[in-house]
């Protein structure tokens, strides 16, 4: 039995990329594999680029048409991650602080933020389609 978040990407064909940003560090959620997978890389230019090219040619892989890269704002944090994955040619998306808050008290019964639970909390929401789309920055 297929669970919901994998029914709503294959029925729109778009690989979700969910990120916590922080300054030094993204924390990414994906269900590529066929179930949520927690992944952590630097948030430097050269290391997301990298990063970002690896999972659309796995997204690809897997059958998607396109990629999402999806985050909560996070003040200028989230700006190296975006601005790349226009260029890249990827979708853009965030979510609010505030859904992302009242999904986590939903989800996982705790209200406390942690870099580990939100890119699950926020792969949920995008999932669902509570998201923005962006244009490119």
């Amino acid at each position: 039995m297929k669970n919901i978040t994998s029914t709503i990407q294959s029925k729109h064909s778009v690989a979700i990329l969910a990120f916590d940003v922080s300054k030094d560090r993204l924390n990414m959620a994906t269900d590529l594999g066929g179930q949520l997978s927690d992944h952590e890389f630097p948030n430097h230019s050269m290391d997301v680029e990298h990063q970002l090219k690896v999972w659309a040619q796995r997204a690809k892989t897997a059958g998607f048409n396109q990629v999402m890269v999806v985050c909560e704002p996070t003040g200028c944090y989230h700006t190296t991650l975006l601005s790349t994955a226009h260029r890249l040619g990827l979708q853009t998306a965030w979510v609010s602080g505030e859904a992302v808050f009242k999904m986590r008290a939903i989800e996982t019964n705790d209200s406390g933020k942690t870099d580990l639970k939100d890119p699950h909390v926020i792969h949920t929401l995008a999932s669902m389609g509570k998201n923005s789309h962006l244009s490119p920055l």
